[in-house]
């Protein structure tokens, strides 16, 4: 993970999503509450949220 001294709002926002995502790998699947706009009447489970914040992060992050 990158240091933010520069402040950087999207180098934080993406280091917040990769903290997130290491979290949310290291727990059981969950129920996160979040309504799934795919199925209707069903809540994101953990493991369908995680790809799409990977997405995310793989859209915004740097050349490595």
């Amino acid at each position: 993970m990158s240091d933010t001294i520069d402040n950087d709002p999207t180098s934080e926002l993406l280091d917040a999503l990769r903290l997130a995502i290491r979290a949310m790998n290291a727990t059981p699947n969950f129920d996160t509450g979040i309504p799934n706009p795919e199925r209707k009447h069903r809540t994101l489970r953990s493991y369908e949220l995680l790809p799409k914040i990977e997405a995310v992060v793989r859209k915004h992050e740097g050349p490595s």
